[in-house]
């Protein structure tokens, strides 16, 4: 019997976004059942979870590909409905944002794409070298340089952002790659489920750095704990 994984989205489900690059590691392997926090939602909602100044901007995808805005503090509740449903029909769930969540329960383990990211990132950083990060939104590369910074501060990592989302219009995604060009960064992150495969292989030949894709990291995370 094949493992069954579920995957969450912050927006709505399915993610045919998202799940092809997943398959394509996973092969048939798995089988995946999704859930998004917004799918029973109206837009009249949807539009009560946008974030204030003071909240964390989240970004994620409407199930017609519209970009959608919310505020981290007010989606936590839905998060915690959507996993406990899921943990009644799956193995393990996956959280398909790289945004940080605490107090989630669940009777199944439950993969925190944020936490692999960083460690990741800085187990590959040396002291003093340059890290380049895309956000979705132009008012989250303060709060997330900011908490790029802290975590690798023993290491006195620099953070570098641009704005570009996976959502929008692919050359701003170029034009934000070619800005990075100059700033000789020894590192991408993609910070953002959203990113593609297909964006993470351009932006690698436009800045000839080497380029982390959460959702292919997370991919390939699983295939390891599940021996697939």
């Amino acid at each position: 019997m094949k493992p069954k994984i579920g995957l969450i989205t912050i927006g709505q489900s399915p993610r045919t976004d998202i799940t092809p690059d997943l398959v394509e590691i996973w092969q048939d392997k798995l089988e995946i059942i999704e859930a998004g926090l917004l799918d029973d939602l109206t837009l009249e909602e949807i539009q009560v979870l946008r974030p204030s100044n003071e909240e964390t901007t989240l970004v994620s995808r409407l199930r017609d590909g519209t970009s959608v805005t919310m505020a981290e503090e007010r989606i936590m509740p839905l998060m915690q409905e959507k996993i406990s449903l899921l943990e009644k029909q799956v193995d393990l769930i996956i959280l398909m944002c790289t945004g940080e969540f605490s107090l989630l329960q669940a009777k199944v383990p439950i993969i925190q794409p944020d936490s692999i990211l960083r460690n990741t990132v800085k187990g590959i950083l040396k002291p003093g070298q340059k890290l380049g990060i895309f956000v979705p939104e132009e008012e989250q590369k303060k709060s997330m340089s900011a908490i790029w910074t802290s975590y690798l501060a023993e290491q006195k990592v620099t953070i570098l952002s641009e704005a570009a989302s996976p959502y929008g219009e692919f050359p701003a995604l170029l034009e934000a790659a070619d800005r990075f060009t100059s700033k000789q960064v020894d590192l991408i992150v993609l910070d953002c489920m959203g990113y593609t495969k297909t964006m993470k292989e351009k932006i690698q030949e436009i800045t000839s750095k080497p380029v982390i894709l959460p959702r292919t990291l997370i991919a390939r995370i699983i295939s390891e704990l599940l021996c697939i």
